[in-house]
C-alpha cells in the first residue's frame, strides 16, 4: 500500500521516485539501463516480463516525472524499444492505460 510510505496520490509516488533517481545520479551522469550485446538481447527478448525496464513501470502506471527523467539518461533509446511480453513497448503501455501525454 502506498499509504505505509505516507504516499497518497501517483503524483506523490512520481514526484518521490524522481529525486530518489535524481539524488542517486553522479555528476557524470550513469547508464540507467543496461545495455545488452547481440547475445543477450535475443535471449532477454524470449523472456516473458510484463514490465522488463523502469521505463515500462514509469510509462504504464503513468509517472510522467520519472519517464521524462529515465529518457534523458544513456540507454534510454534502447530501453524504449524493448518489448513486453505482449510486444509492447513503453510508449504502447502508457498508450493503452490512458497515458496520452506520456505517450507523446
Amino acid at each position: 500500500s502506498l499509504s505505509a510510505f505516507q504516499i497518497n496520490s501517483k503524483d506523490q509516488l512520481d514526484q518521490l521516485l524522481t529525486q530518489s533517481l535524481r539524488n542517486s545520479l553522479p555528476p557524470s551522469g550513469f547508464g540507467a539501463f543496461q545495455i545488452l550485446g547481440p547475445d543477450d538481447q535475443a535471449e532477454h527478448n524470449n523472456l516473458c516480463h510484463e514490465i522488463p525496464t523502469l521505463l515500462h513501470f514509469a510509462a504504464k502506471n503513468g509517472l510522467g516525472n520519472l519517464t521524462t527523467l529515465l529518457l534523458q539518461c544513456p540507454g534510454a533509446f534502447q530501453a524504449s524499444s524493448i518489448l513486453n511480453a505482449c510486444g509492447e513497448n513503453p510508449r504502447d503501455l502508457a498508450g493503452k492505460n490512458g497515458f496520452q501525454k506520456i505517450r507523446a
